[in-house]
C-alpha cells in the first residue's frame, strides 16, 4: 500500500470524544464560520470598502450581509444560506445589524488582536447582555 488511510468523520469523531464527549466537529466549523465573518469586516476596514462605507452610513445593509456570508460560505465550503442559519452566531450578527457602527468600533478597538481574540471578546460581550 501507499501508506495513506482514509480518516471518516467517525474517526474524528472518536479522536474528539477522548478529550470530552461534548466536543463534535460542528463546534470547529462554527467557531471559524464567526472568525471568517470577523476576518471579512477586518479586510474590508482595512480596505476602505465601499459597501461597507454604505452600511456604515445605514445603507445597502443587505446587500453587504449577502457579500459577507458569501465569504463565510466560500470559505466552510457551503452555501450562503447554510452559512448564516448553521454556522455565523445569531448574536453576533444582530450585533452588527443593530449596530454597525459600535459592532466596527468595537473591532478597530482590538486591531491588535488577532480574528480568533476579537471573536472571543465580542462573544463574551454578547453572552453578558
Amino acid at each position: 500500500g501507499t501508506g495513506e488511510h482514509l480518516i471518516t468523520p467517525e474517526h474524528i469523531n472518536d479522536y474528539l470524544t477522548k478529550y470530552d464527549s461534548d466536543i463534535v466537529p460542528k463546534m470547529f466549523r462554527t467557531w471559524y464560520g464567526n472568525v471568517y465573518f470577523i476576518d471579512k469586516l477586518r479586510q474590508d476596514v482595512k480596505s476602505g470598502n465601499d459597501d461597507l462605507n454604505d452600511v456604515q452610513k445605514g445603507k445597502k445593509y443587505n446587500k453587504y450581509m449577502k457579500s459577507c456570508c458569501q465569504y463565510v460560505a466560500d470559505k466552510l465550503h457551503n452555501s450562503p444560506g447554510i452559512s448564516k442559519k448553521s454556522y455565523m452566531d445569531h448574536l453576533l450578527l444582530e450585533s452588527f445589524i443593530n449596530n454597525p457602527k459600535k459592532f466596527f468600533k468595537n473591532i478597530s478597538q482590538n486591531n491588535k488582536l488577532n480574528s480568533n481574540q476579537i471573536l472571543l471578546k465580542l462573544l463574551s460581550k454578547l453572552r453578558k447582555n
